[in-house]
């Protein structure tokens, strides 16, 4: 419960009191200092981490990709070159969060239905947070040179904006700070 205590502060910047949140910390589930770490070094901090998979083979990748009619941008293709996920039902031990193998990686409408809320083409589920209570959602189009906006689903719904405007941002925010991606 210490622990819990302690990593509830850290997140919400607090210095004396959980509630009293520090000035100069950034509001929830923006991007810490997205774009500060280089690329190579975040995948290389994911690939050590006991709690992710080794990456894949592009034999899967492109499996994937012909089956669901995408093509993966480049920073999502050297994430799974890196690693594939945090396994079936394995999540990490910093902030609850699931990462799918490529293998369930899925539709938004395969995970949360057709509701109309929802409904986000060319967006696939490659996330959860604390045993699917908010999912995390990549966009992937036909075209690898997109960004690979991430979406975020909450009690209130699914954004209809994307909470960060790339993959890369997203994963980058979560290695420095695993419960900025919350």
């Amino acid at each position: 419960m210490k622990r819990l205590i302690e990593r509830m502060r850290r997140w919400r910047g607090a210095t004396s009191s959980p509630l009293q949140a520090q000035p100069s910390r950034k509001r929830r589930g923006t991007p810490a200092a997205s774009g500060d770490r280089p690329w190579p070094e975040v995948l290389e901090e994911l690939s050590k981490r006991p709690d992710f998979r080794p990456g894949i083979a592009d034999e899967a990748v492109a499996e994937f990709e012909a089956r669901q009619g995408v093509l993966i941008p480049t920073d999502v293709l050297t994430y799974l070159r890196a690693c594939d996920g945090t396994g079936q039902g394995g999540m990490d031990s910093d902030a609850c969060m699931s990462f799918w193998p490529l293998a369930d990686i899925l539709p938004v409408s395969d995970v949360l239905g057709d509701c109309p809320s929802y409904d986000h083409p060319d967006c696939f589920v490659f996330a959860d947070h604390l045993l699917h209570s908010w999912h995390y959602a990549v966009q992937l189009t036909p075209d690898p040179a997109q960004p690979a906006p991430v979406y975020c689903t909450l009690e209130a719904g699914w954004h209809s904006q994307p909470r960060w405007p790339s993959f890369r941002e997203f994963m980058t925010a979560y290695v420095e700070d695993p419960w900025s991606a919350l």
